[in-house]
């Protein structure tokens, strides 16, 4: 039963932490942490969507969803997105090369 009871009590602390976050990052004019995964779960949508990575952030972005196993992807979207990360790689690996070369 304590250990109940540490959990809830770990699950408020949690909350509280959020909490006291947001206020800080509403106070220096920022958005807070619901509005920031709500900006990352559009993006992801619209990666998704779109088919490829455009960007190193979109890069991280992709690699986050693939790493984090409870991202709720369907195993055709995490397909998908094995493929959109390995032609966004090549593409970077061969714009080096290409630099490298010139």
């Amino acid at each position: 039963m304590n250990t109940t009871r540490g959990a809830a009590s770990d699950f408020s602390n949690i909350w509280l932490q959020a909490g006291a976050i947001d206020a800080a990052l509403a106070g220096k004019g920022l958005p807070g942490l619901a509005e920031m995964e709500a900006q990352l779960n559009r993006a992801e949508a619209r990666m998704l969507k779109r088919g490829t990575i455009q960007t190193t952030e979109e890069f991280y972005l992709a690699m986050n969803l693939l790493n984090n196993l409870e991202s709720g992807l369907t195993k055709k979207q995490r397909v998908k997105l094995e493929g959109m990360v390995g032609a966004f790689e090549k593409k970077e690996a061969e714009g080096k090369s290409n630099t490298q070369d010139g």
